[in-house]
């Protein structure tokens, strides 16, 4: 029942959200394996990229129940967190990379989208509780002529997202039919059963250029498809890394 509840609240959020932030398009929706589905929207506005202070039920209850845990979610900090931690627990070397995205030389962080926002509220509506532990992913394409995105995300319970080859057959009919690869998004969740520790929800990718994780994921694409835009978003703020800046990662 609480499920149904969630959802039904998401729906509703996300037909009559007030002002700008909002779908203009209805979702079709495809169920992947279980507790997983794929959502579509065509034909969107650019405007879903500006920044929105405006956000869903969901996402404002799960803000609550983060800070209720982590009262201080600044993505600096949550960054310097988690960095003392790798570094006592491996050496100098594992800060490196946080440092390049705390000093700005890798990355924006900024205020979370509206289309980040709506995201999150969506992927809020599947979870068995809102501070769950689970990932999304999303692929953004645009128009030829600049001013129309199409937005395929696949949204899941578990701490890792659905499999990225879900996403590619739409990604590649996009490609020839003249879009281009705008971005990648997912999101990074807060570990709120390890407080005293690592509480993650860090706008930081992971892995390695030529081994695993975000980074590995990244250059492929940047390879196969030309992406130059990748964000990370954790339901408060969001990061902005463009292709260049993934293999200066240290």
């Amino acid at each position: 029942m609480r499920l149904f509840c969630l959802m039904l609240c998401a729906i509703i959020w996300s037909n009559h959200a007030h002002g700008e932030c909002r779908f203009s398009s209805t979702e079709s929706v495809f169920p992947l394996e279980p507790g997983q589905n794929l959502y579509i929207w065509h034909g969107e506005s650019m405007a879903l990229l500006e920044p929105s202070d405006e956000i869903g039920p969901l996402l404002s209850r799960y803000r609550t129940e983060i800070n209720e845990v982590v009262p201080d979610t600044d993505p600096v900090v949550l960054l310097e967190r988690q960095r003392d931690r790798f570094v006592e627990a491996s050496g100098v070397a594992a800060g490196v990379a946080y440092n390049q995205v705390i000093s700005g030389a890798l990355g924006d962080l900024r205020p979370m989208s509206c289309l980040e926002t709506l995201l999150m509220e969506v992927q809020l509506s599947g979870l068995p509780r809102l501070s769950a532990l689970a990932e999304f992913q999303s692929n953004i394409t645009l128009s030829e002529d600049g001013t129309l995105l199409n937005i395929y995300a696949a949204f899941g319970s578990d701490i890792s997202p659905p499999d990225r080859n879900y996403l590619l057959p739409y990604l590649q009919a996009d490609l020839q039919e003249g879009y281009s690869y705008y971005a990648h998004l997912h999101n990074h969740p807060f570990y709120l059963d390890n407080p005293t520790l690592d509480v993650a929800g860090t706008l930081i990718p992971s892995g390695t250029l030529y081994g695993f994780g975000d980074i590995f994921v990244y250059n492929q694409y940047r390879e196969l498809f030309d992406l130059d835009l990748m964000w990370i978003t954790n339901g408060f703020d969001s990061v902005s890394f463009e292709g260049r800046e993934i293999g200066l990662f240290r």
